[in-house]
């Protein structure tokens, strides 16, 4: 492996944010969220005249399903976090990936040339 001082500045920059996002030690959790709107059924509830109850839920894949969490109020910000910290790592990884891939093919077409 290059030292960092060899790296592009965008792949520097991309992986000094994946580090930065990484050293947080928060919880990272893959999947979206998904907020609900519902009426409880119970007669005289300000559900029934239009103000709906609405809920969080986590979805995300469990095994080779789907799978809905509920998601309590207290924990709306931390978990929002949670999803927002992976989709983040993911977008890097795949500009890396795509750094990655355009220095490879570079490395090619220097070989065929020599």
């Amino acid at each position: 492996m290059r030292h960092r001082s060899h790296l592009s500045g965008p792949d520097r920059q991309a992986r000094a944010s994946l580090r930065k996002i990484l050293g947080r030690n928060r919880p990272l959790v893959a999947g979206s969220l998904v907020e609900t709107e519902r009426l409880c059924g119970k007669p005289g509830c300000k559900c029934t005249r239009g103000a709906k109850h609405k809920a969080l839920y986590l979805g995300t894949r469990v095994g080779r399903g789907r799978k809905m969490i509920y998601i309590p109020k207290e924990m709306h910000n931390e978990v929002r976090q949670w999803v927002q910290d992976t989709q983040d790592l993911q977008r890097l990884i795949d500009r890396i990936s795509q750094i990655s891939l355009a220095h490879l093919d570079e490395r090619k077409k220097g070989r065929k040339r020599k």
